[in-house]
């Protein structure tokens, strides 16, 4: 009786476990991408990281492409992960699939009334 029990919760948890990866992957799919070509990026947390090992010495960057979304299935655990990456331009060096939360806005502020020569 109780290894019946175990199967059915083991059949059932996961169906019930994929559901709810799925439907949040669904959600978030729909949220729009933060950042768009040619984008001033400042470079943070695990980013740096990525961007030390290509060679890449500053913490800003431009971003190089349209966001694309990068998901990843993990059949061990049936666990469904997805974000947004860019391409990133860092220092010379293109540093691909960054993920968008090792990515910070900067915020730059033109005056349209001062010209510059």
């Amino acid at each position: 009786m109780l290894r019946r029990v175990w199967k059915l919760l083991a059949t059932h948890g996961l169906w019930l476990l994929s559901r709810i990866a799925i439907s949040n992957m669904e959600e978030f799919q729909k949220a729009p991408p933060r950042f768009k070509l040619g984008d001033l990026v400042k470079i943070r947390n695990l980013g740096l990281l990525f961007a030390q090992y290509e060679g890449a010495k500053s913490e800003y960057g431009l971003i190089n492409c349209e966001a694309y979304h990068y998901t990843q299935t993990s059949t061990k655990d049936l666990l469904l992960f997805g974000w947004w990456t860019y391409d990133v331009l860092i220092d010379g060096k293109l540093i691909r699939m960054m993920p968008e939360t090792f990515l910070e806005e900067v915020i730059t502020y033109e005056d349209p009334d001062i010209v510059q020569e």
